[in-house]
């Protein structure tokens, strides 16, 4: 005997489709569903580093400069020193 398909309904809002999935089986849907493709950020990573108290005014004063936060323009430093040396 073949499963019969059913089609998942249109909602008009997010109360209706909790209210649908709330009182139905969702593994009766599986058939009408598609898979989801989710990309993920790739995992960045937080470091902490000691500056002298000249440096850090240069960093600052260069980021205002450049209308940047300096924690950006500290990793943009870095990023472009990395792919100098590579």
């Amino acid at each position: 005997m073949a499963k019969k398909t059913r089609k998942i309904p249109k909602f008009k809002s997010d109360m209706e489709t909790a209210a649908f999935w709330d009182s139905h089986d969702s593994i009766k849907y599986l058939s009408a569903t598609k898979p989801a493709h989710l990309n993920f950020p790739k995992p960045r990573h937080k470091i902490v580093i000691d500056l002298e108290e000249k440096q850090w005014k240069i960093l600052q004063h260069l980021a205002h400069q450049k209308k940047m936060s300096f924690n950006h323009l500290a990793e943009k430093l870095v990023e472009e020193k990395l792919e100098v040396g590579y």
